[in-house]
């Protein structure tokens, strides 16, 4: 790394501290203003445990913000460059946006490198931490309908548990509804216990047994069913798809998602889970892209404008085609990937178009050499 590279890596990372430390502050005390009282009530009053409830919430507001704080840093960087005159000495020695980048570069990755692991790890653990304790707005997620049962599919079954115990990772006092393959009603299996005997079967235990074409009550003390399901994976799906590790989401897609959720849902965030990790880069870069087409101090208000309106405006975009995506409404590649990929070739235009626009001096005939 260049002595010019260290230079300006050290300005934004320390700015960009700075600014996520601001930021998460304020929101932490919004939120805490809001639900201080339900926390302290749930605890007894212990004002210890509102300070842990605190640091509990900071790794998801880190991962909402990192990309915003990435964008603002990047302002901060340039503009202080540009009040000691660095920045205008860059521009007449010639230097490039996309040499800024390069030189920004390892700052970009360590938030890149941060911000992924954060979704995938720090938000995930202590979402469950959170729900787990149960103040606050993140009491216990509840699985299933009022009826205190959920509903997955199994191949062509269909299978009724009991949500309490399936959020205990017990499978018993539960009901299954086989069907042939077009749809129609076999039986009905109302079953004690079940055992797993391998990756697709179980030993069913203790088992009522109805058939639709007499309804005939048969009991039977075993039975080997061929369910297709995960049981630790089904109260997942009471999860939002952000709050879940990578594993966690890939093996509701394996699952079909029990029949409870679009499995587009899932895809679309296995995808963007990837690609979010980017936006810092991405914000990063198009800040340096955009420094070239408003040099000079007198436009640097344009550039911190400009770098607002489309970071806001690709945030709004991006969360937007997520969601578009979760319904099904676009591909989940397409929901995931494309706002990226139009911000990348944005930035592109942004790097080239100084390059292209430059005037090309054509000598005068007769000023050849011989």
């Amino acid at each position: 790394m260049t002595i010019f590279a260290r230079y300006l890596c050290w300005m934004f990372l320390l700015r960009a501290l700075l600014v996520l430390l601001g930021i998460v502050g304020v929101m932490l005390s919004v939120e805490l203003l809001e639900t201080a009282d339900n926390v302290l009530r749930d605890v007894g009053g212990r004002l210890l445990f509102l300070g842990r409830y605190a640091l509990l919430r900071t790794p998801d507001l880190v991962s909402q913000l990192l990309p915003i704080t990435a964008l603002l840093a990047a302002m901060f960087t340039l503009l202080e460059l540009a009040r000691h005159r660095e920045l205008v000495a860059m521009w007449v020695s010639g230097l490039s946006s996309l040499r800024i980048i390069r030189a920004l570069l390892p700052a970009a990755l360590v938030l890149v490198a941060v911000q992924f692991s954060i979704d995938n790890w720090a938000v995930p653990k202590v979402m469950d931490d959170l729900r787990a304790w149960g103040v606050g707005r993140f009491d216990q997620s509840n699985l299933g309908d009022d009826t205190g049962s959920v509903w997955i599919r199994s191949g062509n079954d269909i299978v009724r548990l009991p949500a309490e115990a399936t959020q205990a990772g017990r499978l018993e006092d539960f009901t299954i509804f086989r069907r042939y393959p077009d749809g129609v009603l076999i039986d009905r299996l109302d079953v004690t216990a079940a055992m797993r005997q391998d990756d697709d079967t179980w030993l069913l235990l203790g088992i009522k047994r109805q058939f639709v074409e007499n309804s005939k009550d048969t009991y039977l003390t075993h039975l080997r069913w061929e369910g297709q399901f995960d049981l630790e994976s089904i109260a997942l799906i009471a999860e939002e798809p952000r709050e879940l590790r990578i594993d966690e989401i890939i093996r509701l897609i394996e699952n079909d998602a029990f029949g409870q959720r679009r499995p587009d849902r899932y895809k679309t965030w296995l995808h963007y889970r990837f690609v979010s990790a980017a936006a810092p880069f991405l914000m990063i870069a198009l800040v340096a892209a955009l420094s070239h087409h408003f040099r000079g101090r007198n436009n640097l208000a344009q550039l911190f404008l400009f770098s607002l309106a489309i970071g806001l405006a690709f945030f709004v975009l991006d969360k937007a085609s997520v969601a578009m995506g979760e319904v099904g409404l676009l591909p989940y590649w397409v929901a995931a990937w494309a706002p990226s990929v139009i911000l990348l070739c944005l930035i592109g235009s942004f790097i080239l178009a100084p390059e292209s626009s430059r005037p090309v001096s054509v000598p005068e005939k007769g000023s050849l050499p011989s």
